[in-house]
């Protein structure tokens, strides 16, 4: 053979050894990943996904809370303000005391006559008017903010109105600012969905809920700004934009239900104008009834007059009576109804003064005694990372009394992983037990559509009361999590300090309500930045010089992660610090456990410990929350106290997630899950030990919601199956890089941290069945929002007649 055939036949031996090196690597690897089973796993989840989604329709909600079998471990009741089609309104209201011309707070008309006008901020965008519209070019990157300062005081508006259409483009944002911080415009804002057919739509937005996100209750909005599409060029024409006021909105209405906030408690309230009375025919319960209610006014003055009646075909007799209906407190009542037990009544809520003030009946329900005593209180430490309690085997002593405590019985669950990295797409994925792309809230601009069932939904719905005390808001009414809430109370009201969201507001409310079937959802702050726990809980950081910790090399200073007072950032400065609030927190949450031993309730209570997400602590030279989606950020703690239920100690090894908590819950409430779209599992079945193979071939998922849209989800995020994690990311890859295919690695999540397995970085199988299956997820998922909200976001109205007419009474369409 010639001579200089020998190089070839070197090369085709090394082509032929790598390539069977190549696919020895694939077989090796599909073996220990047990690659049938995972692929029997992904079809499973995605056709659970793809079910969920067929099962969808804008109508899900009352649908579904109207065929819920009653809750057997509450007695019967009946909730007015879900039943106002039912009341019989009579009285005439006086003629209205608003002047006219302040229906608005606020209002940009286009017609040349003058007034406040919008500029471009960088000048791109170009304006002009016409026909009584602006005509925008927008160009992406730019908005158009009111080019004076405002002075709408936020506790006199209801809504946003924009009336508006374009060619191009799905979404636009809002933008505001308060009074003395106009230069942190864009720091608050929110998305909508733009419906850009060359038609025009209404755009309709809870402003109150919405605008409480960066100003508060007592404060006014200086700057309001709009980026009116997020498609470069769009054109976009502009009829409107009004700022509706609050008062004006109810005297259109005259009676309707809306959430409303008095001394700094947000509650659901039926609305009534003065003149009118809504009378109820009902069945009054045998067993102890009673009527409970919270009463209260938009104004102090002038004074109402308020009333409540219970009828029979043999008289009229008045339950309640107050004239000082006020706006500064809720002024609670329970009222036995017991001389009616049994019988059919007709029950008026009466109002009665001027026209210009609006009574609000908050909660108002007959119920009868409880059948069987069952609380909930789900209780949720924000940025808590589980490998850092020492009841998950931390090498500090962070978690003594939950190690203790849940040492009495229950389960604890060492892999527990939360569906993203931030509070905002966290916890609405926890409250519905669906994933962040089926939610549709990805990022901070987005907000839960009110067509979805929340946990408090469903549970208030059985005869629950429920409450949020919370000091993060974007687990509130920012997040639309609002949902359900019998009462809500917010980081202005709660305080900063962890003593401050289990203490005495939290605690009144328990004892107010515990002779009820209660569920309270209670989110503190701590651990999250900044790490500053109080002495002595700071003693690891005291305990050592700050300059021996600083190491080779000294961070930067961080506002969101050091306190004012710590002058020597370093990596186990922070770790020690961010330590020190987790033990602060253990024993602020023994003295609240010990307060409901006190009060004889641990016994029926199911508590149950979570995090939204974890933290970054200098791994990969990461540091808060955010992107990629490793076990740092996303291992959390899961912890469920029931002794009734589980009185053995359990520590659980398999994968398991957030939205599996919501499904629990309702499990041990006896809530019948059979027509609820979600995607989580009771972990009732595991923690008694049945059907294991299940549990161990299940997939659970984590994904990287702020880097999806709803328009490109990326396929970004986490499976978790049997020992490994294989996730897939576009953080940290150059711009140019946009093949998710190529971003992907595999974890032994237990034990490997943030090191891949090598043997994987080359793995095609590996990558493509990771991107396929979180992009068929994501698919499926977005279907469920679409089909749910009709393809558009909390509080976008779609022109249906009845909507039209609606929106045309209160003034909002032409």
């Amino acid at each position: 053979m010639p001579r200089f055939n020998r190089p070839v036949r070197y090369f085709a031996w090394i082509v032929a050894a790598a390539l069977g090196l190549f696919l020895a690597l694939h077989v090796v690897n599909a073996l220990r990943l047990d690659a049938a089973g995972l692929n029997r796993s992904a079809r499973a989840l995605i056709e659970r996904a793809e079910a969920v989604s067929s099962r969808a329709i804008p109508e899900y909600q009352d649908l579904t809370l109207a065929r819920l079998p009653p809750n057997p471990n509450n007695g019967k009741f009946y909730r007015f303000d879900d039943n106002l089609h039912a009341a019989k309104i009579s009285g005439k209201p006086p003629d209205s005391a608003l002047e006219p011309g302040n229906e608005f707070q606020f209002r940009l008309e286009f017609d040349g006559a003058g007034g406040p006008k919008l500029i471009s901020a960088d000048g791109r965008s170009h304006m002009n008017q016409a026909g009584g519209l602006l005509v925008v070019t927008h160009h992406l990157g730019d908005y158009l903010s009111t080019e004076e300062p405002l002075d709408i005081p936020l506790a006199q508006v209801a809504d946003f109105v924009m009336r508006a259409r374009a060619d191009k483009g799905n979404r636009f944002k809002i933008a505001w600012a308060a009074k003395g911080r106009e230069a942190k415009l864009g720091e608050q804002e929110f998305s909508l969905d733009l419906i850009a057919d060359g038609e025009f739509h209404t755009y309709v937005v809870d402003a109150r809920n919405a605008f409480a996100y960066g100003v508060g209750d007592d404060e006014s909005i200086s700057r309001l700004a709009i980026a009116p599409s997020n498609a470069d060029g769009a054109r976009v024409e502009i009829d409107y934009i009004r700022v509706v006021s609050r008062q004006w909105k109810y005297q259109l209405e005259q009676a309707g239900t809306s959430h409303e906030t008095v001394d700094s408690e947000l509650r659901p309230v039926v609305h009534m104008i003065p003149g009118q009375a809504l009378e109820y025919s009902i069945e009054i319960p045998e067993k102890s009834p009673e009527l409970s209610f919270g009463a209260a006014a938009l104004f102090d003055a002038p004074a109402l007059r308020l009333a409540v009646s219970v009828s029979t075909d043999k008289g009229s007799t008045t339950v309640f009576e107050a004239a000082n209906a006020n706006a500064r407190q809720w002024q609670d009542q329970r009222i036995d109804l017991g001389r009616w037990a049994g019988q059919a009544v007709r029950i008026a809520f009466s109002v009665q003064g001027s026209g210009s003030n609006v009574a609000f009946w908050s909660n108002p329900i007959v119920r009868s005694a409880v059948e069987r005593r069952l609380n909930v209180i789900l209780i949720l430490e924000d940025a808590l990372r589980a490998d850092h309690l020492s009841t998950h085997g931390y090498r500090r002593e962070t978690s003594p009394w939950r190690t203790k405590f849940m040492g009495e019985g229950g389960a604890v669950f060492l892999n527990a992983h939360s569906q993203a990295e931030k509070t905002r797409p966290s916890v609405p994925a926890l409250m519905t037990s669906l994933y962040p792309t089926a939610t549709g809230v990805l990022n901070f601009s987005d907000t839960l559509s009110d067509r979805y069932l929340t946990l408090a939904e469903i549970l208030r719905a059985q005869g629950y009361v429920t409450a949020a005390f919370l000091q993060n808001g974007n687990a509130g009414t920012y997040a639309g999590l609002h949902q359900g809430m019998s009462s809500l109370l917010d980081p202005q009201t709660v305080g900063g300090a962890t003593e401050k969201v289990f203490g005495e507001r939290l605690l009144e409310w328990i004892d107010e309500n515990s002779d009820r079937n209660f569920f309270a959802y209670v989110h503190a702050l701590d651990p999250h930045g900044e790490y500053d726990p109080p002495a002595p809980f700071d003693r690891w950081y005291r305990e050592e010089p700050a300059e021996s910790m600083v190491g080779k090399e000294a961070l930067p200073r961080s506002e969101s992660l050091d306190p004012a007072w710590a002058k020597t950032p370093s990596a186990e400065a922070r770790r020690r610090l961010y330590d020190g609030e987790i033990l602060h927190n253990d024993g602020v949450m023994a003295q609240f456990v010990e307060e409901l031993r006190t009060r004889n309730l641990l016994d029926d209570t199911v508590l149950v410990f979570v995090a939204d997400h974890g933290e970054w602590l200098g791994e990969l030279g990461r540091w808060e929350h955010g992107p990629p989606g490793l076990r740092p950020v996303i291992h959390v703690p899961l912890m469920i106290f029931y002794p009734k239920r589980f009185p053995e100690p359990k520590r659980i090894d398999e994968s398991v997630q957030l939205i599996d908590v919501m499904p629990t819950i309702l499990e041990l409430a006896s809530v019948d899950r059979s027509e609820l779209l979600m995607l989580g599992d009771s972990l009732v079945g595991l923690i008694d030990g049945g059907d294991p193979e299940r549990w161990s071939e299940r997939i659970t998922v984590s994904e990287e919601a702020m880097l999806m849209t709803r328009e490109d989800t990326c396929a970004c995020g986490s499976l978790f199956y049997g020992e490994w994690q294989l996730h897939g990311s576009s953080w940290g890859w150059p711009g140019r890089i946009t093949l998710p295919f190529v971003k992907t690695a595999v974890y032994r999540f237990r034990k490997d941290g943030v090191r891949p397995v090598a043997s994987f970085l080359p793995d095609l199988y590996v990558r493509q069945l990771r991107q396929k299956t979180l992009a068929s997820l994501a698919s499926a998922n977005l279907a469920t929002w679409r089909k749910l909200t009709e393809g558009e976001q909390r509080d976008v109205y779609k022109m249906d007649p009845e909507t039209l007419e609606r929106l045309r009474g209160l003034g909002y369409v032409n």
